[in-house]
């Protein structure tokens, strides 16, 4: 995970987001779309549940305008939109159970904002004091993205491209991070893919014990409540303020006084 700055991944994040949700017709649909943007075209992966036939292509010239909108990046906007005229657009379509079986481990860590480390919000910090300098996402492979370290290839990254839904589940994964670690004062910890119950760190408990601890604690955990804050969440926030204080990590949702190993 990369805190990203307002550059190309930013723009890739926001249109990801804005394809997801006209094909999944307002998170009806489990949908997910990968980009991929080069010096010469703009591919768009979509894989998603619905049957019916969007133009997506016809759309994109108004989703990049209204990205245009929050970022003041005029050359780097109208080299997308000369690619998005001719966009490679692949889409498939996947039964639910299909989705997010690649497993993926995702890392939180011992942090304020979890899903960074420490060097990653000290850098943060140090480069937006200075001109934000141009940085490269990743994408996950089952998102048919290019996986790069280079210039030559930029993707959108985890987790925009997915149903708020999915979104959801990440952030309570954040939450549930921040409980954990603070009280096992382990560095960091990791989950694989979305599943709360293959979970994995090291700190003076036992994993088993600690892994049973925060399952009894979640099971009780008010999941409606918690899905409220995202009603009126623009995610555009996680781009232009991602190491600000966010609604998920509230103190009232915080389970750290139910966590007891004897």
């Amino acid at each position: 995970m990369y805190i990203e700055y307002e550059n190309k991944v930013s723009i890739l994040n926001l249109l990801s987001d804005k394809i997801c949700h006209l094909v999944s017709e307002d998170d009806f649909f489990q949908t997910k779309v990968g980009i991929t943007e080069s010096s010469d075209f703009l591919i768009i992966s979509i894989f998603t549940e619905n049957k019916s036939f969007i133009d997506v292509e016809c759309y994109l010239e108004d989703m990049i305008e209204d990205i245009s909108n929050y970022f003041q990046l005029d050359y780097t906007l109208e080299k997308l939109r000369l690619k998005a005229q001719k966009p490679l657009i692949r889409i498939e379509y996947q039964e639910s159970e299909r989705f997010y079986k690649t497993p993926y481990w995702f890392t939180f860590f011992n942090t304020e904002r979890p899903i960074y480390s420490i060097a990653q919000i000290e850098t943060y910090n140090i480069k937006t004091q200075m001109d934000a300098l141009p940085s490269v996402g990743f994408s996950i492979n089952e998102f048919g993205g290019i996986n790069t370290s280079s210039d030559m290839f930029v993707t959108n990254s985890f987790p925009f491209g997915v149903n708020k839904s999915i979104k959801i589940k990440y952030y309570l994964g954040e939450l549930m991070a921040m409980d954990i670690l603070k009280f096992t004062n382990a560095d960091y910890m990791q989950f694989l893919g979305l599943d709360w119950s293959n979970l994995y760190l090291k700190s003076k408990y036992k994993y088993e014990t600690v892994l049973s601890c925060a399952l009894d604690v979640y099971d009780k955990f008010d999941i409606a409540k918690f899905s409220k804050v995202f009603d009126n969440y623009n995610f555009i926030d996680e781009i232009k303020n991602p190491t600000k204080e966010k609604p998920w990590l509230d103190p009232s949702f915080s389970q750290l006084s139910e966590f007891i190993i004897f």
